[in-house]
């Protein structure tokens, strides 16, 4: 049973370590957030506000994959070590 414990705790750590590695991702360099400020104290034309949204769309895209990945991932591991262990 201790190596099952193990193996969750490997699990939850690389997924920690995943998480960590997202967020970093994602954090807002300063030179962009002044980017961002400036285009929003701005008027943006329709292509430009359109491919904002097909941006994000895409970064939203990536997110969902990369979570869906994870959650199998996580739950393969878990299903595996349960069997081993009957």
């Amino acid at each position: 049973m201790g190596t099952l414990k193990n193996l969750e705790q490997d699990t939850d750590d690389k997924l920690l370590r995943r998480t960590k590695e997202l967020d970093a991702c994602f954090m807002v360099p300063s030179e962009e957030m002044s980017e961002l400020n400036m285009l929003r104290d701005k008027r943006l034309n329709s292509t430009d506000i359109m491919q904002l949204v097909l941006s994000l769309i895409e970064d939203r895209k990536q997110l969902e994959l990369e979570l869906s990945s994870q959650i199998k991932a996580r739950l393969t591991e878990r299903f595996a070590a349960k069997e081993q262990y009957k």
